[in-house]
């Protein structure tokens, strides 16, 4: 982490710390308490983390680069619930986002940006919850006592006497003015439904975590950073001398190569579409993706660990030429695993599940490769970890703005194209919205037929009372693909959001066109 100059001034430092903490606090309270995901959760974010860089650079002057960047992938996290509008994908932005800023406050409260591995990346969130809570705990004592000296005793006490007065003369007023009078009925009706009370309850939760992460980060720039810790080292009974390393590594890289020479046909050929094998496509691409990908991970952990473990000598560059060969074989059965797929989608469609399982290839490849380079020194297992973290963060963000399930539309339309197989329930009904004006564009590439079960299918899943389509969202809900599928359906004459009421019996009969029963 670069290191910065503490630079606090006790009274000026807890001025800041307290607005920064409440202004974020009552912002989230607004624009994300029941409220749909959308720009809210982007906007809340940025506010969260410019706090987080105010009080830092406050205290030391400068901020550190690692904490910035970790800032920089839980905004553009966040601000992708704004562009995404599929339910599963809103609660991994929200998971992936806490992490970051866990990750962000742990950075802000002095730990080494080196220190992060795949322990720190999965206790970052309890971790810096709990310090929040106690830091918070603490910063509220330390106000408390602030304000019984002598300057802060005065205006504690007018406060605390002009409150109630302000509050008599309030209802007063209230019965000689119409606008006192409407909000004397709002405030008696929420605080006789207490409606106002899990408002209360989340605005304190955003509080105590801002206040709290905000405390450790000043307090911290002003003890210093803590130094760097040395891992803990391996007990000498776990040591793997290379000649354990050399035969446990060559043996499963021998076992590769058999299996690979054995089946070259198998593996990397269409073997499904020669008649009389028994092979079917779906068992075909099941066993390369299953077998083959969990195959891949396990062995890229066991190269983790023998090097984890290892213990120096005369033939470790042996054992780590061994070592880049089986990486090397580990690539060739995740690049079977990924030809099978591909073979799937072409005989049967494309699906989200399908291309998640091709992207989680495609990571874990380009995991290998960063191994493949740690091999020729000691593998850093924390870097190598915070290198996948950010890799695996990249393609969630890249399959978030990339609106895959428009893609996975088109790419089931022009196979509807050369081979008439469509699944219009599953296009309609399983994916999101996103893939909704691809939909409705789609409609007259579609023979009558088809087109009139992919209609009904729209029907049977967005009309009527959709709370996450309705047309009234506030300004903070705002969703671009959620908007584009409104507006989208209403060209084909679906009214979404409660418009128009909901007709149960038509949405059954359009279920049953839809999924083609009688």
């Amino acid at each position: 982490m670069s290191s910065v100059s503490p630079r606090v001034d006790d009274r000026t430092s807890l001025h800041v710390l307290w607005a920064l903490a409440l202004g974020v606090a009552a912002l989230g309270a607004a624009i994300c308490f029941d409220a749909l995901p959308g720009v809210n959760w982007g906007i809340w974010t940025a506010a969260a983390s410019l706090g987080l860089v105010g009080v830092t650079r406050h205290a030391c002057g400068g901020v550190p680069r690692e904490l910035v960047l970790v800032l920089a992938l839980a905004c553009a996290t966040a601000f992708g619930a704004a562009i995404v509008a599929d339910g599963g994908a809103h609660a991994l932005v929200l998971a992936t986002t806490m992490v970051l800023l866990a990750v962000a406050a742990r950075i802000a409260a002095g730990e080494q940006g080196d220190a992060i591995g795949a322990t720190f990346l999965a206790t970052a969130a309890p971790v810096a919850g709990a310090r929040a809570a106690a830091e918070a705990v603490r910063r509220v004592v330390q106000g408390a006592e602030l304000l019984h000296d002598g300057r802060r005793a005065p205006a504690v006490r007018g406060a605390l006497i002009a409150l109630p007065v302000l509050a008599v003369l309030a209802l007063l007023l209230s019965g000689a003015d119409p606008v006192f009078a409407a909000l004397r009925d709002d405030l008696a009706d929420a605080v006789s439904q207490w409606v106002f009370l899990p408002r209360a309850v989340f605005s304190a939760a955003l509080g105590v975590l801002s206040l709290g992460t905000y405390g450790v980060a000043l307090r911290a720039a002003a003890a210093g950073a803590p130094p760097r810790t040395a891992s803990a080292p391996v007990p000498a009974s776990f040591r793997m001398g290379d000649t354990e390393r050399l035969i446990t590594l060559g043996s499963v890289a021998a076992l590769f190569i058999v299996f690979l020479v054995l089946q070259l046909s198998y593996l990397f050929g269409n073997v499904p579409s020669v008649h009389g094998n028994g092979v079917t496509y779906a068992e075909y691409a099941r066993r390369g993706f299953g077998e083959l990908t969990v195959a891949a991970s396990l062995t890229t952990l066991l190269i983790i660990g023998a090097d984890r473990f290892a213990e120096p000598g005369p033939r470790d560059r042996t054992v780590r030429l061994v070592a880049l060969v089986l990486v090397a074989l580990v690539q060739l059965l995740l690049d079977s695993a990924y030809h099978r797929v591909t073979l799937y989608e072409q005989a049967y469609g494309f699906t989200a599940a399908r291309l998640y399982a091709q992207t989680y290839m495609i990571v874990v490849s380009l995991v290998l490769v960063a191994l493949g380079y740690e091999i020729w020194g000691t593998i850093d297992v924390k870097r190598l970890a915070r290198r996948a973290a950010v890799l695996g963060a990249g393609a969630f963000i890249v399959l978030m703005y990339w609106n895959h399930g428009a893609w996975i539309v088109r790419r089931n339309v022009a196979l509807y194209a050369a081979t008439g197989r469509l699944d219009p329930a599953y296009l309609a009904l399983d994916l999101s919205p996103d893939a909704v004006p691809e939909l409705v564009r789609s409609l007259p590439a579609l023979d009558p037929a088809m087109a009139a079960r992919m209609s009904a299918c729209l029907r049977a899943a967005y009309s009527g009372d959709r709370r996450t389509m309705r047309a009234d969202h506030r300004w903070f809900e705002w969703n671009w693909r959620r908007t584009r599928a409104a507006a989208a359906l209403r060209t084909v004459g679906i009214r979404t959001g409660g418009s128009g009421g909901f007709d149960r019996e038509a949405a059954q009969r359009d279920m049953h066109v839809c999924r083609g029963t009688p």
